[in-house]
């Protein structure tokens, strides 16, 4: 049985450049949105990275009431949600006979403005958490973000998972196809894509008989114009035929071969 023939790197990236509209969609609506949110979740995370969680609620409910003070009051007036600015409380309180510094960013600006540095304030605290009392804890919600690429997602998926299952099967067709002689019936040329003109390639119509000698139709690309000079109508042309479905075929690819050494 002879062992598969190696197909490189870059005569898979040659097979995906065939198909550039399917490249073009696939790899922009998917790959590129996720280029973007990757940077932002991480931008976003680290906006309140040094504010301590706690449990609004359930330090509320079971916690510890004590008498705090705030020590700072920073407004981000550089951040806005729905009209309004979100603070950072800064406050200090003692339990358990040290003194403890904690923060807390709340979007409740009215009762914001109603404080001062070194006003008094109830504070409760349970398990290391604590609270201002009456100044829920906000957070930047940044789950949404992990959304944004839903839409382009739902566009580029099907563009992308179409060109990795054609080229798989060409390079299946690479490295396990039978060579055999086919018949050229009929070749033209793509022009590829506007400007760049990648993409350019020429399909080529061939038929082939099977090991049962039944007659098989195929269609190949390839981006090797000289085909266009050196072939004609009706000659003789290589041709892989898969094993295991001999309808399934693609023309040998001359470059690939010598780039990759093949020994047919």
């Amino acid at each position: 049985m002879r062992e598969n023939r190696i197909v490189n790197f870059s005569t898979k990236i040659g097979l995906i450049k065939q198909k550039p509209i399917q490249a073009l969609f696939g790899f922009l609506f998917t790959l590129m949105p996720m280029l973007i949110i990757i940077p932002l979740g991480i931008v976003f995370s680290s906006l309140d990275s040094d504010i301590p969680e706690a449990n609004y609620d359930e330090v509320n409910q079971n916690g510890t009431l004590v008498v705090g003070t705030v020590d700072d009051i920073e407004v981000q007036y550089n951040t806005q949600i729905n009209g309004q600015h979100p603070a950072i409380l800064s406050y200090s309180f003692e339990f358990d006979g040290q003194t403890k510094f904690s923060k807390v960013k709340t979007l409740e600006p009215t009762k914001v403005e109603q404080l001062n540095v070194g006003d008094s304030v109830d504070i409760k605290t349970l398990n290391n958490q604590s609270i201002i009392v009456g100044f829920r804890p906000y957070s930047f919600p940044i789950g949404f973000i992990f959304f944004f690429p839903i839409p382009f997602l739902i566009i580029g998926l099907p563009f992308l998972i179409s060109l990795l299952f054609g080229v798989s099967k060409e390079v299946k067709l690479y490295k396990e196809g039978q060579l055999i002689d086919g018949e050229i019936l009929a070749m033209t040329p793509n022009s590829g894509l506007p400007i760049t003109n990648i993409g350019q390639s020429v399909n080529v119509h061939y038929q082939y008989n099977d090991s049962k000698g039944k007659r098989q139709i195929g269609k190949s690309k390839t981006t090797d114009f000289s085909i266009l000079s050196d072939k004609k109508k009706g000659e003789t042309i290589k041709v892989l035929v898969l094993p295991t479905n001999e309808a399934k075929s693609c023309l040998y690819p001359e470059l690939a071969a010598i780039k990759n050494q093949w020994n047919d």
